[in-house]
């Protein structure tokens, strides 16, 4: 039941989530299917054999911006999935970025491996691996932002397919995050319409008069703390020159690297003066 509810699209589940998520522009494949038992899909990383295979495009809004790029990102996720019997089901996730800084040197690897225990229970480990394809002097900032905003994400489509093998289990029809949203938009709307119905009272009584003051006291002025004042100009002009050299190539900011290092050995080191040794032997 958790592959046929989770993973076999037979009542969609993974794409409208994306979409509920904030996720646009979603692509969803249908699973390609080997011909071999065994299967014929190898996942690059973990050089494990599976037996369906699904490529799934989207673009998200990031939420940390622990290194410097685009507020938004591309996605493209390689699924691979295998099962044996009714007792293991096994999905691989390889995920590349495209569109922010040294995305080519990066790859996260997401892992969910479910399995029987006793009659009607399972078990689910899930795990998230950002694997460095390229030396990347950012490499701390990478992982620890990528695992940042990740792990909440499969989080809560954990909580999505618990709550939709449940609905399963109850013998009804899964609903999918489009149905149940629709749902709560015709709550929200009939719960409205009630409240609009306002009986009109039978009499009105005039409004009081009210006494205008005769002097009006200027309201005292509020000092702003130091810490909501905005940033002084310097720092400001340090984030845009910092913006500036990650939009740069990777040669360009070895260039540059190379120029500005050049001119501070020159600065703290200058060139010594031959006459100095002349005048020191006279």
């Amino acid at each position: 039941r958790f592959y046929h509810v989770a993973w076999s699209e037979d009542a969609p589940l993974y794409g409208p989530w994306l979409e509920r998520k904030g996720s646009f522009e979603v692509s969803v494949t249908d699973w390609e299917r080997s011909p071999s038992p065994e299967g014929d899909f190898v996942n690059s990383w973990s050089k494990e054999k599976f037996s369906q295979k699904r490529i799934i495009k989207f673009k998200f809004r990031r939420t940390t911006h622990l290194y410097i790029g685009p507020p938004i990102a591309g996605v493209t996720q390689t699924q691979y999935l295998m099962k044996e019997g009714d007792d293991r089901c096994v999905v691989m996730m390889t995920v590349e970025m495209d569109g922010i800084p040294y995305s080519d040197s990066f790859a996260v690897e997401v892992r969910w491996s479910a399995r029987r225990v006793n009659q009607n229970d399972i078990a689910v480990d899930a795990g998230v691996f950002v694997r460095f394809t390229k030396s990347n002097m950012f490499a701390g900032k990478i992982k620890s932002g990528t695992l940042k905003e990740t792990s909440p994400i499969h989080l809560d489509l954990f909580e999505v397919i618990k709550s939709a093998l449940a609905s399963d289990e109850k013998g009804g029809e899964i609903e999918s995050p489009e149905a149940e949203s629709n749902e709560e938009t015709k709550a929200t709307a009939a719960k409205e319409e009630e409240e609009e119905e306002v009986k009109t009272p039978t009499r009105v009584e005039p409004a009081a008069k009210v006494e205008t003051p005769a002097r009006v006291e200027r309201p005292a002025r509020v000092e702003i703390p130091a810490s909501v004042k905005p940033p002084p100009p310097a720092e400001g002009e340090f984030q845009r020159l910092v913006s500036v050299f990650f939009s740069l190539t990777r040669t360009q900011q070895l260039l540059l690297a190379f120029v500005v290092l050049y001119i501070a050995t020159k600065a703290i080191f200058p060139a010594k003066d031959p006459r100095a040794d002349a005048i020191d032997d006279l």
